[in-house]
């Protein structure tokens, strides 16, 4: 449709990173854009609401007070859940920046709260820098937001619990679905055919984008445990190259059943034991990450985690 939106290109602003939210305090999703040099930009929207077509017009290339090091990715969202906008900002060194809306009245005032969010740290440990790359959505029918975050590797993470957590938030995936991108990832998750299943655009430093789809139904596998769990053990965790599990009481089932998935719902293994008290799952070939475990028998079912190292 057009290779220079909103006439951008005339400002030259480097390395722009787009993102859509509310930072101007009237609840209308404007166009804001992080930069190689650590600022954010904002072309306010005044259209009259989020549902019709929107109107940007240039408001500034560099929010007051609002920065990091260097190469910002923001993403919008109401991360203390007190009915304001608030920003996400991703940088270099890999760690993600939370601006809070701090204002009492319409009027937007965005202030520093941490340049540390959730202890997070994109990226390989061991690397100077990280590229985090935020965004928040849902990914799945199980309709759970989660924060989501690109990275130098081109890989994809995951983190859960990471609303009014001032804390360390937990990373629940540090490969999700084994995405990977030839360098700096950087996800945008929608509906975008309308069909009720996610799609997953991921760019990259190179310039591309990649689109994933979601082809499979995720199951909600802890609704299923019963209430009166298997007496099991499961070791050990992490795993390396597989775990046993473990009948605690002397009774033997007669056919238990093992499956195993991957934290986006996908099934990766699936076993089946008769009349044994110790059972051996291999995880050869398996990527490393947290994984379920679904153990079957007597009409029983208890779910359990594995990380595979």
């Amino acid at each position: 449709m057009t290779h220079d939106f909103l006439g951008m290109g005339i400002f030259n602003f480097p390395g722009i990173f787009p993102t859509f939210g509310d930072v101007t305090g009237d609840n209308i999703a404007d166009l804001i854009f992080g930069t190689t040099k650590g600022t954010i930009g904002v072309y306010k929207n005044y259209a009259a609401n989020n549902s019709v077509t929107p109107n940007f017009l240039f408001m500034i290339d560099s929010l007051p007070g609002v920065f990091v090091s260097k190469h910002s990715t923001p993403a919008v969202y109401d991360v203390d859940q007190d009915g304001k906008t608030d920003l996400l900002v991703g940088e270099r060194s890999g760690r993600i920046a939370l601006f809070r809306d701090t204002s009492s009245t319409s009027t937007k005032k965005l202030a520093l709260t941490t340049i540390n969010y959730g202890n997070i740290k994109s990226g390989s440990a061991s690397e100077l820098f990280g590229f985090s790359a935020p965004t928040i959505a849902k990914m799945d029918n199980l309709e759970k937001e989660y924060l989501v975050v690109g990275n130098i590797d081109g890989t994809i993470e995951r983190y859960d619990s990471f609303t009014n957590n001032w804390g360390m938030i937990p990373r629940v995936d540090s490969n999700y679905s084994f995405i990977k991108v030839p360098n700096r990832s950087a996800p945008a998750i929608a509906d975008i055919d309308g069909d009720g299943k996610y799609e997953m655009l991921v760019g990259n430093k190179l310039g591309g984008l990649r689109l994933y789809k979601q082809m499979l139904t995720v199951t909600d596998v802890a609704t299923e445990i019963s209430s009166l769990p298997l007496q099991i053990q499961v070791l050990p965790t992490p795993a390396d190259d597989g775990f046993y599990v473990l009948y605690l009481d002397t009774h033997c089932a007669r056919q238990t059943s093992i499956r195993l998935f991957d934290l986006s719902g996908r099934l990766v293994i699936n076993k089946t034991f008769h009349q044994q008290t110790q059972l051996y799952v291999p995880m050869n070939g398996l990527q490393s990450g947290l994984y379920l475990c679904e153990i079957s028998a007597d009409g029983k079912k208890a779910v359990r985690k594995i990380f595979k190292k």
